[in-house]
């Protein structure tokens, strides 16, 4: 179960609607969702959008997987880097079959041997590195997820803070409407109005209370969308839903430059960085690559008592890279490749991300205007049409169709006025996905 508490239905700054567009303004309203109410609900410790980003971090699971991939990566990076651990060698050589006597031929030893092997040079250290550079795309990924949360929170945030508000608004009018048809149904006993008229209104609050129950819904559906952010240790408390507090963004050319600071072209960077080490690495592969092996051989005394010398012997082994047509070249040529792919993806991400935020910042732009312009101009007109409308229905100058669509109209544009005030927010919240929160 998920509560909601609003104080009002203005919001902070430029995230805002004039009076004329809260239902609820000045007044607490708690909205409890489900069909029990937990006994420990904490009312005065409503849970805030902030908090509810720091619990969507917290409770982050993939942005931790990532994070364990990244350091599993730049661990494996210094192992890589390290000499092959030394193999030691023990066994018997040119032991008898007849007797299986170590003491009857002169040529049975008990050996002991080390063995080293030495990749081709400066290859441990080119794979170490790659590695290591992955690792660090990888941590640059979990940035990227961590605001893939921030932003998907927010937008969760914003659909529940849209439907409540929205539930307001249409609840506020039809009060509005219940009294309309306490008007008309006087009108229609005293002979002023006909039954047409009372039944029209009834018809038109039945429909609100038709979008409110679909409201109520959708408001579930958003509320069961958030919790699976915040957690359902937080489903006791109310949500603080009476202003939009999202950090503000800079102008198009800032948020431009803090493109190529986006964790992503940040990570894409460091993969082509990789990429050219395994360059480095299939390079190297032309280079031999060789092995020590050193032994003792102890020699036992002949069964007549003679004594035996032992045996030392240093082996070197070197790689003979001659044909390198379908191996040392196979490997550059897929490495170089691979490099080139990676940097590709580089520019296609950049442009990727340019578009997204050309796209966003003139959607945020025009909603911005037609926020400015339903506060100066659309709320008080469709407000002061009501009013007027409905004066002239009770001065009986005019009908109750004019009346019906003055009071529909200023409830569409005050629903229009909600829409663009949450679409806006959600266009700041995709460019601070792009720029980050400064």
């Amino acid at each position: 179960m998920l509560l909601l508490l609003a104080e009002g239905s203005n919001a902070a700054g430029g995230n805002s609607l004039s009076s004329a567009a809260s239902a609820s303004e000045g007044a607490a309203v708690t909205l409890s969702i489900g069909t029990e109410i937990p006994g420990d609900i904490q009312y005065n410790n409503p849970l805030t959008l902030q908090e509810a980003e720091r619990l969507a971090l917290e409770n982050d699971s993939l942005t931790k997987k990532i994070d364990a991939e990244a350091v599993s990566l730049k661990q494996k990076g210094v192992a890589a880097a390290r000499l092959p651990d030394p193999k030691l060698r023990l066994g018997l050589m040119n032991l008898p079959t007849d007797t299986f006597e170590i003491q009857q031929e002169p040529m049975t030893q008990q050996v002991i041997g080390l063995q080293l092997m030495f990749p081709p040079y400066n290859m441990l250290d080119h794979k170490g590195e790659q590695l290591t550079l992955k690792g660090e795309a990888k941590s640059l990924n979990a940035v990227n997820q961590q605001r893939e949360t921030l932003r998907s929170v927010r937008i969760a945030w914003l659909n529940v803070y849209l439907q409540h508000h929205a539930g307001e608004i249409v609840k506020k009018s039809e009060d509005l409407f219940k009294q309309l048809v306490k008007i008309t149904k006087s009108k229609y006993r005293s002979g002023q109005s006909n039954q047409q008229a009372v039944i029209r209104a009834e018809l038109e609050l039945s429909l609100l209370q038709d979008r409110q129950i679909q409201i109520e819904a959708m408001k579930e559906q958003a509320l069961a969308e958030l919790g699976k952010w915040v957690g359902t240790a937080q489903f006791n408390r109310p949500l603080s839903l009476d202003a939009l507090t999202i950090p503000e963004i800079g102008d198009r050319q800032v948020l431009k430059q803090a493109i190529d600071k986006h964790p992503v072209i940040q990570a894409s960077v460091a993969n082509v960085n990789a990429a050219k080490k395994g360059i480095d690495v299939a390079k190297a592969r032309y280079h031999p690559g060789w092995k020590m092996d050193l032994n003792y051989g102890r020699r036992e005394e002949s069964l007549a008592g003679v004594e035996r010398a032992d045996f030392i012997s240093l082996i070197f082994m070197v790689d003979l890279p001659f044909f390198t047509s379908n191996r040392q070249d196979r490997w550059l040529e897929a490495s170089e490749k691979e490099y080139n792919s990676a940097q590709y993806s580089v520019e296609e991400r950049r442009k990727s991300l340019k578009r997204r935020l050309d796209a966003e910042y003139t959607k945020w732009t025009r909603l911005s205007e037609r926020l400015q312009h339903f506060r100066g101009k659309l709320l008080p007109q469709a407000s002061q049409n009501a009013q007027a409308a409905l004066k002239a229905y009770s001065s009986q100058v005019t009908g109750f169709d004019p009346l019906m669509r003055a009071r529909l109209m200023e409830l569409k544009i005050k629903l229009q006025a909600l829409n663009v005030l949450v679409s806006r927010a959600q266009a700041q919240v995709n460019l601070l996905y792009i720029t980050g929160d400064g």
